[in-house]
């Protein structure tokens, strides 16, 4: 193997995979935490009893472990203010800092819930019954009924020499070229993703909720990513679903950086090429506060310099220079 051609991420994936992809991870108190017992709740996107089984604190086996939490109303786009410097993440909404690991955790539904309505848009969970599907050494399948349409896909399976119930990784377009140990499953996930941010869009997440439903393509696709999760909990035989990772690699590995940011109970994220962190920190510039006099979809990539579907809207300034190049693991995938 020609160690120059494997992107550093790569390296770090093969050390990982064994020690995170080790079980369900549980918070653990500590003396003097004080520990939140909300019951969970609708949250931005949906019902918080989903199939996600959205709960507080859950950590590890929830979607979204910080459903429940009170939020207040979110900043209007007008009263944002520039900001040189990157916003701190232990500052709550009202201004006050968090004192206490059992702080984070309301403090991750404020962070959760600007990130739906100013950049990729809700991603609703639907009820837990309504999610079924099968698992074999070769596929997943998924059915979700209950939305505007039922909605339905599949997965591919690689057990590479795993033995069952076996930890796995799910590839955003396949993990050609990625060394993936063996013992570890690999699960193939096609994503969808056919036009520009606006106007009607298709694949299961749409045919649900409607094609033109304002989240952007990358929340589609985490939602079917979760969906997946709902599927092996209810099938865990074959993969163990406290043990799934996902990584991708350009597009799609700032596909995986989402899909592991909106679901709690993925034990791995891994967004390969040095694009896709750049992508991001665009997404955080060009289109923020200067170009976001409303909040809503973006009209395709060239307006939006390669952001994401939906206007960012935040407290940095919008100099920061579009990518100029397209970096890494072009000899590692296909995307």
């Amino acid at each position: 193997m020609r160690l120059r051609a494997v992107p550093p991420v790569t390296l770090l994936f093969i050390a990982a995979l064994p020690v995170a992809l080790s079980g369900c991870v549980t918070s653990v108190p500590e003396p003097g935490d004080d520990v939140p017992t909300g019951t969970g709740g609708a949250g931005v996107g949906g019902s918080g009893t989903g199939g996600g089984s959205s709960g507080s604190g859950s950590w590890g086996k929830a979607e979204n472990p910080s459903a429940g939490c009170p939020v207040g109303t979110l900043p209007s786009v007008a009263s944002l203010t520039a900001n040189a410097k990157l916003p701190d993440p232990f500052k709550k909404m009202d201004g006050t800092r968090i004192t206490t690991k059992a702080d984070w955790r309301c403090r991750r539904e404020e962070i959760l819930r600007q990130a739906y309505a100013f950049i990729w848009g809700d991603k609703p969970i639907p009820a837990a019954t309504n999610v079924t599907g099968t698992v074999s050494n070769t596929s997943i399948t998924v059915q979700v009924t209950g939305g505007m349409a039922n909605a339905s896909f599949n997965v591919s399976v690689n057990m590479n020499g795993a033995t069952a119930p076996a930890p796995a990784i799910i590839g955003y377009g396949g993990l050609t070229g990625m060394p993936v140990p063996s013992g570890v499953a690999v699960i193939t996930f096609t994503a969808i993703e056919s036009t520009g941010g606006s106007g009607a869009k298709n694949g299961p997440f749409y045919s649900y909720y409607g094609s033109n439903n304002s989240a952007g393509y990358l929340t589609a696709q985490a939602w079917q990513i979760s969906r997946v999760l709902d599927v092996l909990e209810k099938n865990s035989n074959i993969i163990d679903p406290c043990r799934v990772g996902v990584t991708g690699c350009s597009r799609w590995g700032k596909g995986a950086f989402v899909a592991g940011m909106l679901d709690n109970r993925i034990a791995l994220t891994i967004p390969s090429s040095r694009v896709s962190v750049a992508r991001l920190a665009c997404a955080w510039s060009r289109c923020s506060i200067r170009t976001a006099a409303a909040s809503g979809p973006i009209t395709g990539s060239a307006t939006s310099g390669g952001c994401p579907r939906r206007r960012s809207v935040h407290s940095l300034p919008a100099t920061a220079p579009a990518p100029t190049t397209r970096p890494g693991c072009r000899s590692t995938c296909t995307r």
